[in-house]
């Protein structure tokens, strides 16, 4: 009897695939849930936590897609690289667990716990990567908030005074424009370094804030991203070369895997009158080699103006 009246019981067809039984356990879960195949495609993931689209996609869109491609870290090449490089070491068997910068439904940035699981078959076969992630942005805001409140800020403030005192030093009487313009790069480096939650920068979002017409120079943007210390004589720097209206080449990447080679290039020499002034000049040499323990070089010859920086990304200690 009871046999009889469980044999008609109709069920649901959402229950009648493996695909949709999956789809269903990740939809429960509390965190963003991501299947992919071993070559790193998206096979199914979840419409819970995270799973807004930053760029206001349908979440199916990112399904048959790849993982580096997902819109949470769409804010920067080297973010892209970044996932992909997570992919590369769950692949070959490895459990990666970091915490990394994404941008958020809102356009904000926030801080995700991700997770790589690499899943084989009795064989050892891989056979998928589960991703999980989970928003811990305001944990890490409370862990870190005292250490950024009393050691990083601090630290960008007092350097900020110092760049300031530095260039007014060096200002003419009539530099007060010149000068103001200077503290709105200053500014835009503390906004920039707080919307990234003072993790690195990516190096293209610095550009387009110190180039007027970030269009009319010729970019070769490297993934990189800079450290926060670094953003503000970094724009302060292409902001001082920016200032002549002339064709020129900017070229910013990773070298030797802890540098970061910068090089700003004009096919023609500079006039005299159009080499940077006193307060230009401080920034582009004294005072950038200063503040980043970098090696800043400049020529002006028959082969165009030239200057170069070579910033090291790590650092045992911090400029005074």
């Amino acid at each position: 009897m009871s046999d009889a009246r469980h044999s008609n019981v109709v069920r649901p067809a959402i229950f009648s695939s493996l695909e949709r039984r999956t789809r269903l356990l990740l939809a429960g879960l509390p965190l963003l849930a991501v299947l992919l195949s071993p070559d790193g495609q998206v096979k199914e993931y979840n419409f819970g936590a995270l799973g807004d689209s930053a760029d206001g996609d349908a979440p199916s869109d990112w399904i048959g897609g790849r993982f580096e491609d997902g819109p949470w870290w769409s804010y920067s090449r080297g973010s892209r690289l970044a996932a992909r490089g997570h992919l590369d070491r769950a692949r070959k068997g490895e459990r990666v667990s970091e915490e990394c910068l994404y941008k958020r439904a809102d356009g904000l940035m926030g801080v995700m716990s991700l997770t790589l699981t690499p899943v084989a078959d009795r064989t050892g076969s891989l056979k998928q990567i589960l991703v999980t992630a989970l928003d811990v942005t305001h944990r890490t805001r409370g862990d870190r908030a005292s250490e950024i409140l009393r050691a990083d800020m601090a630290y960008r403030m007092r350097n900020s005074f110092s760049v300031m005192d530095a260039l007014a030093a060096r200002a003419a009487p009539g530099d007060a424009a010149s000068l103001s313009g200077r503290l709105d790069c200053v500014r835009e480096a503390h906004r920039l370094c707080a919307h990234y939650l003072f993790f690195d920068v990516p190096v293209e979002d610095i550009v387009r804030s110190a180039l007027p017409e970030p269009d009319a120079v010729s970019l070769e943007l490297g993934p990189v991203g800079v450290p926060a210390r670094d953003v503000e004589v970094l724009l302060l720097a292409l902001s001082a070369l920016a200032g002549a209206d002339r064709d020129a080449n900017l070229s910013v990447r990773g070298v030797d895997g802890d540098m970061l080679q910068v090089i700003w290039h004009e096919a023609e020499p500079r006039e005299a009158s159009a080499l940077p002034d006193p307060l230009s000049a401080a920034i582009l040499d004294d005072i950038v080699t200063l503040q980043t323990g970098g090696t800043a070089t400049q020529t002006n010859d028959a082969h165009g103006f030239r200057w170069s920086l070579l910033l090291p990304l790590e650092r045992t200690s911090r400029a005074a």
